[in-house]
């Protein structure tokens, strides 16, 4: 587990919870910058699974029905 924190101001994002991330190929990220596929990009992206949202994630959704 990575601790995930606002660009902004900086708070937990995840509030302790166990949240696995992962890259574009669907392998858990073992550090921040790991991309999965070993391409040199300046943007590193993560991604949570939808089968374990975080509640205020599925809420943000809901809100907009995104799905």
């Amino acid at each position: 587990m990575m601790e995930v924190k606002c660009k902004h101001c900086r708070k937990d994002l995840f509030d302790n919870e166990c949240i696995l991330l992962f890259t574009s190929h669907h392998e858990v990220k073992k550090n921040p910058m790991d991309v999965g596929c070993g391409a040199s990009d300046s943007e590193f992206c993560s991604y949570v699974s939808m089968d374990k949202l975080p509640k205020w994630i599925e809420h943000a959704i809901n809100q907009v029905k995104f799905l």
